[in-house]
């Protein structure tokens, strides 16, 4: 036995055809290309797990079949890739990849990718996200039980986006004035349609105004009317205000931070007197009106910089309801992108992992209204049964890479931060300690820090 060679079992082969047949019998898929990315090997496995013939492959460059693949990452940058996840985009195969260089003489003459077929475990994943929901949607259900039925429509299980519902329910049937304050996007507006619905004022009118909207000569008249041939252009039977309009119901003031000074004196007087003067008019007409207003910027900041009154600002900020961004609900995105596919007749769509996994990094500066564009983008591309990040809008693209760039320059800029740190600390310990002429108790004195922290200072940063 000693005078045996290895691999000696296989008889009539020569070493070469020995590793060929061990290649050939690996489960897993084995592709190798050379140093211009020619595909020069791959196994019975890679057909298996991949469905492409080998002889569709071999002797053609990657970069041609799969320009985006990491196994060309490594033949650039010449670092191994262990046990990392890749998504086939032109096979839509989820694989997971171990890619190696091959060197010889300290040059790198090829790769050899080793990988496995993980699509199962990935739709069982996906599998796992949707019943995951559909949990979170019972749970969303449940919480909102008490809630009147207005809210119910509102989808959401985020806690914070939950109890900001439960407070405006609560509210809701009082007849205390209302501040909403939240990005754009975040469903302001429904949040107060479902306020009205629910108070005893829910039989009339809810009339909606975008402040930012009105030019400031046409706010009195749009706000509080006027009366037959006040102005050149006016009606012969003028015009009700919006004040009117809404009387007996509710007022939404959308954006009321977009009123200049003038204008919000104007409103403030009609807040406190209960009554609105028509344009044109000889006596005032009184309203009842029950006010709900919104708003996407700092009321706190606008009245520091001296840009909204104190006053009506404490007049409009009776109760005070956050709504939270999407950013802030990450488990509703989901939900909501679900329930949009279904307002775009595509009930039966799925999120692939990867798209699923993106909505989850996205930072959704547009909140809910830029997601129901995203979903309706896809909805109308989407030519197959899984959207994928090919359905996507460009924008959504750029706008995750811009995410995860300043991701990446949030976290360098926090270690430059802790080098900086702990190179302060070094040089005042050994500042004190050279001030000391090394006695380490009067150092200690000296930095004001107690003798465990000291001693533990010491050994971090290795000062003997």
């Amino acid at each position: 036995m000693e005078n045996s060679t290895p691999f000696s079992q296989f008889e009539g082969t020569n070493l070469l055809e020995t590793f060929l047949h061990i290649l050939n019998s690996i489960p897993e898929g084995v592709a190798v290309i050379d140093r211009d990315s020619v595909v020069i090997y791959a196994n019975p496995a890679y057909t298996r797990i991949l469905g492409i013939p080998t002889k569709k492959v071999l002797g053609k460059k990657l970069y041609d079949i799969e320009p985006e693949a990491r196994a060309l990452e490594v033949l650039k940058n010449q670092k191994s890739i262990h046990a990392e996840y890749e998504f086939v985009k032109t096979l839509g195969k989820h694989v997971l990849l171990d890619s190696s260089g091959i060197f010889i003489d300290g040059r790198i003459v090829g790769v050899v990718s080793i990988f496995r077929d993980i699509s199962d475990i990935i739709n069982l994943y996906q599998k796992m996200e949707y019943y995951r929901n559909y949990a979170l949607n019972l749970e969303k259900q449940y919480n909102k039980n008490e809630l009147p039925l207005s809210f119910k429509s509102i989808i959401g299980s985020e806690p914070s986006f939950v109890k900001a519902l439960q407070l405006a329910a609560r509210v809701a049937p009082t007849e205390a004035t209302i501040l909403l304050e939240g990005e754009s996007g975040v469903g302001k507006e429904l949040v107060a349609k479902s306020i009205h619905a629910a108070s005893n004022r829910s039989s009339k009118p809810m009339v909606a105004i975008n402040c930012a909207a009105i030019p400031e000569p046409l706010f009195e008249s749009e706000l509080f009317g006027y009366e037959e041939g006040s102005f050149t252009g006016a009606k012969k039977s003028g015009k009700k205000g919006k004040f009117e309009m809404a009387n007996g119901g509710t007022l939404f003031l959308d954006e009321v931070s977009e009123l200049t000074l003038n204008m919000q004196a104007k409103l403030l007087r009609v807040l406190q007197e209960g009554q609105v003067d028509r344009i044109g008019s000889t006596g005032p007409v009184p309203v009842d009106v029950r006010i709900i207003a919104a708003t996407n910027n700092s009321m706190v900041d606008l009245i520091e910089q001296g840009k909204f009154r104190k006053d009506l600002y404490f007049r409009l900020n009776v109760i005070n309801i956050k709504i939270p961004s999407l950013r802030e609900r990450p488990n509703d995105v989901i939900l909501l992108a679900e329930e949009f596919l279904k307002r775009y007749n595509r009930p039966t769509l799925k999120f692939s992992f990867e798209v699923i996994s993106a909505f989850y990094k996205y930072p959704w500066y547009g909140n809910i209204r830029e997601l129901q564009n995203v979903i309706k983008h896809a909805a109308i591309v989407c030519e197959g049964s899984e959207v994928t990040l090919n359905d996507l809008p460009d924008y959504f693209h750029n706008q995750l890479l811009k995410a995860s760039d300043h991701r990446q320059d949030k976290k360098e800029s926090h270690l430059e931060l802790r080098r900086r740190v702990a190179s302060a600390e070094r040089d005042s310990l050994i500042d004190a300690l050279k001030k000391c002429n090394n006695n380490r108790s009067q150092a200690i004195r000296l930095l004001g820090i107690s003798r465990r922290t000291f001693y533990k200072k010491l050994k971090q940063y290795q000062i003997k």
